[in-house]
């Protein structure tokens, strides 16, 4: 299994393009470490590595693994730019569970960049609560913790070239989702609630 690195804002190629037949058989994480370049990734495993880790292995169930990055650095509205691809990345997958790095004060910083994962979570949070949907955060620790580079060497699932920082701890946070999900039927229902909410595949 290879990472796909993708460009969404060279390419725009998921620009508002809409799912007719979304595959509601499989469970999609999109991982997102905001900040003025934000690093997203996108990891789509088999339900069942979710509703039983002891005799299915989300690493060994991986259907597809994307990852790349978005800045800001484009004029004026170079924020809302990125954040409208990366809306448009959540909008192709529209069961998919997003989970957000959340942003804690650790410093004393008064620049204007230091309060871009704020900005960039408020307003990707406010279009997505308009479609109805939910998002998910973790802290930085928890995800470096859970998935270092030496485990993301052995999982096959470290590039070193491109200097993508920010797309491999949206990986690490995509890979702490899944696992959480593993050991928490609700957290699973929640982020999921077509595989596995009562009445469905895998409840």
């Amino acid at each position: 299994m290879g990472v796909v690195t993708v460009d969404i804002a060279n390419s725009r190629t998921v620009k508002r393009r809409k799912v007719e037949s979304p595959n509601l058989t499989q469970a999609t994480v999109i991982a997102l470490d905001p900040g003025e370049t934000t690093g997203w990734s996108l990891l789509t495993v088999d339900p069942a590595a979710l509703s039983n880790p002891a005799k299915v292995k989300i690493l060994g169930s991986i259907y597809d693994h994307q990852h790349g990055q978005v800045d800001s650095y484009r004029g004026d509205d170079g924020e809302q730019q990125m954040v409208d691809d990366l809306y448009a990345l959540c909008a192709v997958w529209p069961h998919a569970a997003v989970v957000i790095e959340d942003f804690v004060i650790r410093i004393n910083d008064r620049s204007r960049s230091f309060l871009a994962p704020v900005r960039t979570t408020a307003a990707l949070k406010q279009l997505l609560w308009a479609d109805g949907r939910i998002t998910f955060k973790q802290t930085p620790n928890d995800a470096k913790n859970t998935a270092t580079d030496s485990r993301l060497k052995d999982w096959g699932m470290y590039e070193r070239e491109g200097g993508l920082n920010h797309a491999r701890d949206a990986d690490r946070h995509a890979i702490l989702f899944a696992r959480r999900c593993a050991q928490s039927l609700k957290l699973r229902s929640e982020a999921f609630p077509h595989l596995f909410k009562k009445g469905a595949p895998y409840a």
